[in-house]
């Protein structure tokens, strides 16, 4: 699947949350497993630097919004198949 295409498909929420870690994901890559690659790749950063403050992870964190985030892709990408 194509992230155009991904990107149509978010409920307002994902939406939202896809416009909260764009700049973690920019450039936008022209699929969306790759999408979810840059995505993991960022939860794991962000996780590193939390764990490295010794931060407490609350549902608001760009972590969480992620983790939400991903969840709501591969169940696109799933449904797609």
């Amino acid at each position: 699947m194509n992230s155009v295409e991904l990107i149509r498909r978010l409920s307002l929420e994902g939406a939202e949350n896809f416009y909260t870690v764009m700049p973690w994901i920019n450039p936008i890559p022209k699929s969306a497993e790759e999408i979810l690659e840059k995505m993991e790749i960022a939860r794991q950063r962000l996780q590193y630097a939390a764990e490295r403050q010794g931060a407490i992870e609350d549902t608001d964190s760009e972590r969480a919004l992620i983790s939400r985030l991903k969840t709501e892709i591969e169940a696109i990408i799933g449904a797609n198949k």
